[in-house]
């Protein structure tokens, strides 16, 4: 049983409430979209000196709502601090607990 493909073409964007959103194509693969599949957000942010910090899992979220595949997700933390950069990975884990890269 491998691992499921990594989400597609994320996209990220500010709202009118400076939150930031990110956007993405929903997996396809089965074990991905029924009841269990999760996506796991991680973001990293710049130090002082513009370094990138090690990436921190932000949140865990249900790959599905009902019969409805999930393809966003708003960091309402993210809008908080103006003095540094944000980077965003997502990924996909099936129901056996198999996380893509």
């Amino acid at each position: 049983d491998a691992a499921p493909l990594a989400p597609q073409n994320l996209t990220i964007s500010i709202n009118t409430s400076e939150e930031t959103v990110l956007n993405w194509n929903p997996n396809t693969e089965p074990d991905v979209r029924i009841t269990g599949g999760k996506y796991r957000i991680y973001r990293a942010e710049t130090d002082l000196n513009g370094n990138i910090l090690p990436y921190q899992l932000v949140a865990t979220i249900n790959a599905m709502n009902g019969n409805s595949p999930i393809s966003s997700w708003i960091d309402t933390e993210a809008g908080k601090s103006k003095t540094r950069k944000l980077y965003y990975k997502i990924t996909a884990v099936d129901v056996n607990q198999h996380e893509s890269l």
